[in-house]
């Protein structure tokens, strides 16, 4: 995440809590959490904001934006389910070994330890359905 998109995400923060955040507080923030994707960054501190009364530590930030991302991943395997992800294989799997691979899939998000392939996989279908919500999915008459 840049600084813009950290700074957006203090700026929610401030405003939730009516508290001046120091230049040295954001300074050490950022440092800690630059590595967070921006919008799993903006959607963490809107869920804190909501649910607690008082300002967030840099470890409920962390925390928080590890279950915002499982969940994103997690929804994310859901649609590719849906698109039948999990059948494929040199020959279509049956239904009980698409629910293994499924199962095994969350179990991994779910513990952090995502294989590249897996991760991989959900990038590029990441993308693919970005490109659909941003009307870059073109579809041409033969």
């Amino acid at each position: 995440m840049d600084k813009l998109d950290f700074v957006e995400g203090v700026k929610i923060l401030s405003s939730c809590y009516q508290k001046v955040i120091s230049n040295d507080d954001v300074t050490i923030w950022y440092e800690m959490l630059q590595d967070i994707e921006p919008e799993i960054f903006k959607k963490a501190i809107i869920e804190l904001c909501k649910e607690r009364t008082y300002v967030p530590t840099i470890h409920d930030i962390l925390d928080k934006t590890k279950v915002v991302k499982n969940n994103y991943y997690l929804s994310i395997l859901e649609q590719m389910k849906k698109d039948g992800y999990f059948k494929l294989g040199v020959v279509p799997l049956s239904p009980e070994q698409e629910e293994r691979n499924y199962d095994k899939s969350i179990r991994w998000i779910e513990r952090g330890i995502i294989p590249g392939f897996l991760l991989e996989d959900i990038q590029k279908y990441i993308n693919k359905s970005s490109n659909k919500l941003n009307g870059n999915d073109k579809k041409y008459l033969e």
